[in-house]
């Protein structure tokens, strides 16, 4: 997990998450074991490459999840600079995952090759396919050893096919056994698992699965389908590991330093200033100390190529795991800081400045962004290379604010700009923000993430009553959650003043109402004689006589009948009047609301 300094709060990430959501899951390390103490997977010096794969681009739903696994040595890639993001994970990889992210492959490694042998001997019929590239086998002995094989022997004990790829049941529960949560586990084998295949959870699995779900580990596709006999991904792999990043505070975390950001520089000489615990750069210090010796060390040997490729596992192309201790790049400068230490106190804060190269990649709340996007009071992890900063992983204080929707404002291409809400409640942890009961309009990020219905991506706009859920980073809104539909339904007599066909929106002077379900002051209805503005529905009809016409064909104060449901306006009709009369038809149009009409969002 990433760690905090013990005086920072825990700033809550905003989820893929924020990021982007591949349906499932993520899981699985490789990448070669050989790679040359001082270059990058594909050849170039890691300061320049450090964390980027030729087929991964700043797009990639995991990019960020990839590129944080990678500098943390985790999980690397092929050693022609390719990740395989679309490779299948593979049971021996799962294991040697599942023991790196949880800080456990040294103590793996140390066993002696006896007793390794010995272990996987006695365990498995089919040991001598067990591959021997560097930690393999001594993952495999370790794991078996310390019963953390649950997941991936409980139905074939005997036999361990080291290369099969991984399935997502597999990957959960070896996870949680890492973890050493299986009590927890235990704990919830009668806990309501919420999929429409949760039938096909094994009974010995239950307690995995349900904790798994909770810690928001496991996550469903857009049906809510676990598809546990699934395979996983590396990419799918990448982002699970990150979670179980999140969550746990163990040796992966001295590849970065943790701190709180003071301040940054752009321009021509771009720098960061953090304020840190003193002892989060002596462990940073010492991590570089021993890349640099594990460097020096394999500089006396002779190289072994054999033992760092790694059969296919189901892929066409070779793949090969990295090494255990796999080093990074040569960086013992990256302790020392270009600016001086600002001053220390009995808390043992430190404020340490450090350069910033051209190229280096930038994350705010798990997407890619810019130095310039970091604000005071970040928190950030920091990745150096020969003493600058090459990539920063920037987290920020959410805040969440609920409250009715009043309107929101859109570009012409229909994209939402902003959004006005009446507060009813706020959570934040620190700071000033907006109070129940005022009227706040709030500017909305670019990239927002739309909820609603369980689906992350919803293209569905807002409307008038909504009950919404914003979450805030920087001031702007990057989640906005439909929590609660307006479900008004009934029937408005009055006098047509215009409509916005940009917003999808009617506006009339109400004269008579015939209400069904609902509060209609939910969208601000009041009385007789004031203007009312409400959303179309995307079947939205207009009719005249026996006909239908355009929304357009309206005029200014002509008289008309609007029938609302859920609401939404999905039925107008025009009264006698001395508009242009309508396209022949026929009555059946007043019940087929499917009929082409005025048009507005559903």
């Amino acid at each position: 997990m990433v760690r905090l300094p013990r005086w920072a709060a825990v700033l809550c990430a905003v989820a893929v998450a924020l990021t982007a959501w591949s349906p499932g899951l993520a899981v699985a390390k490789g990448g070669p074991p050989g790679t040359p103490p001082g270059l990058s997977e594909d050849g170039t010096p890691r300061g320049f490459a450090l964390g980027r794969f030729r087929d991964v681009d700043e797009g990639h739903w995991a990019f960020r999840d990839i590129v944080m696994m990678r500098v943390k040595n985790v999980f690397g890639g092929y050693g022609d600079g390719r990740f395989g993001p679309q490779d299948p994970v593979t049971r021996i990889q799962l294991v040697c995952l599942a023991l790196r992210i949880m800080g456990l492959e040294d103590e793996a490694e140390a066993l002696d090759p006896e007793t390794v042998g010995g272990i996987l001997e006695e365990a498995f019929v089919d040991a001598d396919t067990v591959p021997t590239w560097t930690g393999a086998r001594e993952c495999l002995a370790y794991a078996h050893h310390h019963g953390l094989l649950l997941g991936l022997c409980h139905d074939e004990q005997d036999r361990f096919r080291a290369d099969d790829p991984a399935t997502r049941l597999e990957v959960v529960v070896t996870l949680v056994e890492a973890m050493g949560l299986d009590d927890e586990a235990v704990a919830m084998s009668e806990a309501e698992i919420d999929a429409p295949d949760a039938e096909t959870v094994p009974a010995w699995a239950h307690g995995h699965v349900a904790l798994a779900m909770e810690m928001e580990l496991l996550r469903g596709d857009e049906t809510g389908a676990l598809d546990l006999s699934g395979l996983v991904t590396r990419a799918q792999m990448a982002a699970l590991l990150s979670r179980v990043d999140d969550r746990e505070d163990n040796e992966v975390d001295r590849a970065v330093i943790n701190g709180v950001l003071v301040s940054v520089t752009t321009g021509e000489d771009p720098s960061i200033t953090i304020r840190t615990e003193a002892r989060e750069l002596e462990e940073y210090a010492e991590y570089e100390e021993e890349l640099a010796e594990d460097e020096a060390a394999e500089g006396d040997q002779e190289p072994a190529s054999e033992g760092h490729e790694e059969p296919a596992s189901g892929g066409e192309q070779e793949s090969s795991e990295e090494e255990g201790t796999e080093p990074s790049e040569s960086e013992s400068e990256g302790s020392e800081p270009e600016g001086s230490e600002a001053g220390g106190d009995d808390s043992g804060l430190v404020e340490e400045t450090y350069p910033v190269t051209d190229d280096c990649l930038v994350f705010l709340r798990g997407r890619p962004a810019a130095l310039e996007d970091l604000r005071p009071g970040d928190e950030v992890h920091l990745r150096l290379s020969d003493g600058e900063v090459v990539v920063i992983d920037a987290r920020t204080e959410q805040v969440e604010v609920s409250g009715y929707f009043v309107e929101g404002l859109y570009s012409e291409d229909g994209t939402l700009v902003s959004v006005t809400i009446e507060v009813t409640e706020r959570e934040q942890g620190t700071g000033e923000g907006p109070s129940p009961g005022t009227v706040e309009t709030f500017p909305v990020a670019e990239d927002v993430a739309v909820w609603f219905r369980g689906d992350h991506d919803s293209d569905v706009r807002p409307r008038k009553g909504d009950r919404l859920e914003l979450k805030l980073v920087h001031g702007e809104v990057v989640i906005l959650v439909i929590d609660e539909r307006c479900e008004l339904s009934g029937e408005f007599e009055g006098l047509f003043v215009s409509w916005g066909p940009d917003a999808g929106t009617i506006t009339f002077t109400v004269t008579d109402i015939e209400w069904e379900d609902g509060d209609p002051t939910d969208i601000d209805f009041t009385s007789a004689g004031q203007d009312l503005t409400l959303d179309l529905a995307k079947e939205c009809v207009v009719l005249y006589r026996a006909g239908t016409i355009s929304m357009d064909q309206l005029s200014d104060g002509d008289p008309i009948e609007v029938k609302v449901k859920d609401g939404l306006v999905v039925k107008v009709r025009l009264e006698d009047s001395e508009s242009p009369e309508a396209d022949d038809g026929d009555d059946a149009g007043e019940e087929e609301d499917e009929e082409e009409g005025a048009g507005g969002e559903g």
